[in-house]
Formats: structure tokens, sequence, C-alpha cells
């Protein structure tokens, strides 16, 4: 089957459009009756198919994300911003057909919760570029590492797609310009007398550790400590006044763990009971609800955006931090990319003009040079970070 490609590069002031034609193959596993693969040499008339595309120049550690549009007809369209010169790699892939999105649809809404360690779709797509096409374009312009001219971050402030690029292996931004602390002690005095809560899954217990480690923080579980997944635990530097604490959104959690549900707290309410001032709230609602029907996600973002605006009234002085999901480009089903991305256009929209930080972990990691995985390396969970502090640190 063949998928029309029209590549859009926006450079400056100037667009170039690069028209060329992918192939694209798959072939089924563990399955027990056979399929008919479809035809090369057709033409595909129809849309759905699920892409992820970026931009990247592999000898500055330079990438940036790309806008894939369906137009239904088997043509995509793919945007791309170009921040740098140079040398630039295109690369476009599938991650589902639409007869696997089909199949995904249906696994979420007509048997939420299914858990399993194998994609039940059992289809692995691959997009194979031809030569002479769209591979690599080489781009030479005058004012291609020209700085944008951008306002100091606040929370609220709209961002463009994509909001920002690796430059040099760092974010940067094209939302708002801040400071960039590099080192622990511009973290602690930018931080002093603040508490931090890290509200959400294991992603999030990435933040947690990793600033409880950057700062040197002691580290100890709460007396109602459930487990590693569902937490509470606590850090504490004495010195600066800084404390901070990991906790669980609540159910659903999908764990191998056991977790004593009647004590599990639900993120609203601990969102309800924080009533002091200098908090950082981070909030992630992600991993856990993809294999739940997408009507179950968006009522619980309707609650906790309901809850982090009634904290805001309380304590005018807090900063609300939205982090959605990252890509994982794994093959089990309840961190699939294509759920998780449904997922970040969802909150990313609800939390849309409010006073909130957007951290856009989902174009952070979809253009990472690290390996696609869950649990993002230590150097993206850095600039996500970095990006954070960006916003508190002025």
């Amino acid at each position: 089957m063949k998928v029309k490609f029209v590549v859009m590069v926006v450079i400056g002031t100037a667009v170039f459009l690069l028209l060329g034609w992918a192939d694209w193959s798959w072939r089924l596993r563990h399955t027990k009756h056979p399929h008919r693969a479809p035809d090369p040499k057709r033409e595909k008339t129809g849309g759905g198919d699920f892409f992820r595309a970026k931009i990247y120049t592999e000898k500055t550690k330079s990438s940036a994300p790309g806008r894939v549009r369906d137009y239904g007809n088997g043509t995509y369209g793919v945007t791309f911003r170009l921040p740098w010169a140079g040398d630039v790699t295109v690369s476009v892939r599938m991650v589902h057909s639409s007869s696997a999105v089909r199949v995904l649809k249906r696994l979420r809404e007509e048997f939420p919760t299914n858990r399993t360690k194998r994609d039940l779709t059992a289809i692995n797509s691959i997009i194979k570029v031809k030569k002479g096409t769209i591979s690599t374009i080489l781009v030479g312009h005058q004012d291609g590492d020209r700085t944008e001219q951008l306002p100091r971050c606040m929370p609220g402030l709209p961002a463009p797609v994509p909001s920002g690029y690796y430059r040099n292996g760092r974010w940067v931004s094209r939302v708002c310009q801040g400071p960039r602390l590099t080192n622990a002690s511009d973290w602690k005095k930018c931080l002093q007398n603040s508490a931090l809560d890290f509200l959400g899954d294991s992603t999030t217990r990435q933040w947690f550790y990793y600033t409880a480690k950057y700062m040197q923080m002691a580290v100890r579980n709460s007396p109602y400590f459930l487990s590693a997944t569902a937490g509470p635990i606590y850090a504490e530097e004495k010195q600066w006044n800084i404390t901070s604490r990991y906790q669980s959104h609540g159910p659903p959690i999908n764990t191998f763990l056991w977790v004593n549900a009647s004590i599990l707290s639900n993120l609203v309410r601990i969102i309800d009971e924080i009533d002091e001032p200098n908090h950082i709230v981070v909030v992630t609602v992600g991993f856990h609800f993809n294999s739940h029907p997408l009507v179950d996600y968006v009522r619980r973002v309707r609650t906790v955006r309901s809850a982090l605006l009634r904290l805001l009234r309380r304590q005018q002085n807090t900063t609300l931090v939205i982090k959605p999901t990252n890509t994982a480009a794994s093959h089990i089903l309840n961190v699939d990319d294509w759920f998780s991305f449904q997922m970040y256009l969802i909150i990313k929209e609800m939390f849309s003009g409010l006073p909130v930080v957007f951290v856009d972990t989902w174009e952070m990691t979809d253009c990472q040079f690290p390996k696609d995985t869950t649990h993002p390396a230590d150097e993206v969970i850095q600039e996500e970070i970095l990006y954070l502090l960006s916003y508190v640190c002025q």
C-alpha cells in the first residue's frame, strides 16, 4: 500500500513543500487465522493511520517534532519548523495502521481495564521512505539560528506548535524565556521555603526522585506509605526549608504490587487538602487511564481541573503544573502511544487558557534522542524540570 505525504517546512517566513510517496508494509503475528496483506502497488484512499514525525540533526543533537495532518484520503501533511541551519533528516514513522487504530478503539471502549503484556493488534508497521523523496533536506539560510523574541515565562501563556525544540541536547522553548538553572545551589535558592507536590504516576515519581537527588534531599516514606507506586513519599532539605512529596493520583492504578485500595487517596481530595502558601503542584493524569473509555478520562480531568482552580482561589501564589503523558513506543497495550496521544490532546485542550504551567512532555519525548520508553532518560527528565523552573525562578 502506498501512502502519500506532503511535507511542509517553515523557515522564517518561507514555506517549502515537498511531495513524496512512502511505501508502508505490515506483518501479522500471533494470529490464529491468515490475513491477506494489502497490495503494495495500490494507492491508499482512506485515512486513520497514526504517525509520529520529527526532524533532527545528529551532529548537533538538534531535533523538533512535526505535526501530522490526516486529510482522510490517503494523503498526510507533515509540517516542520526549522530553527537551525544544516543537514536535516526527516523521520516519519507509522505507529499504527488505520486497521490497528480501529482495534485499539474497540479495546478501549468495549473492553475497559483489559491488561496484557502483548499488543493484541499484533501489527508491526514500518514506513520506508524511497530514495530521492523526503529522507534528507539541506537547509541553508541566513537567519536560521536566530533567537525568537519571547515573553517572560508565566502561567497561562499560549503555546505554538511545536512548543519547542532541542538544540545541542537542550530544550529551547518557543513559548517563553526564563532562566536556565544548571546547578543545585541555584535550584535551592529558587525553591527556598517552597513545598513541591508531585501527584500522578510513576513518570511524576521520576520528577520527585530526580529533584530530591539533585538537591540532596533526605527521602523518607510516610507513616501511611502504601507502596512505591502509590506513595506517599516525602523529601526534605532543612537548610533551605524545601519539602517535597510524591503521591499517586489514586484509582485506577495498574500495578503488579498489592495496594490497599481502602486507604488509597483520591487526587481531588489530595488537592483540596492543600491549604498553605508557596506550593508548586505538579499533576499527571495519564498512563493508568489508557485502557479506560475516553469519557471516563474526560470526567476525571474535569474534576481535577475544578479542584486545581479551587486551590488557586484559596492560595493565589500557588504554581499549578500540568505534566501530560509522554511517548513510550511500547508493545504493552496500557502504555500504547496512540492511547497516550488522545489523552495528551484532551488534557492540553482542557487546560488551555487557564493560569497553569503546561510542560509539554509529549513533544519533549516525541523528538528526543534517547530511546523511547515509558520512563524517559534522566537527560530528558532534567530538561522537563528545567523548563518548569524557568517559570518558577524569575
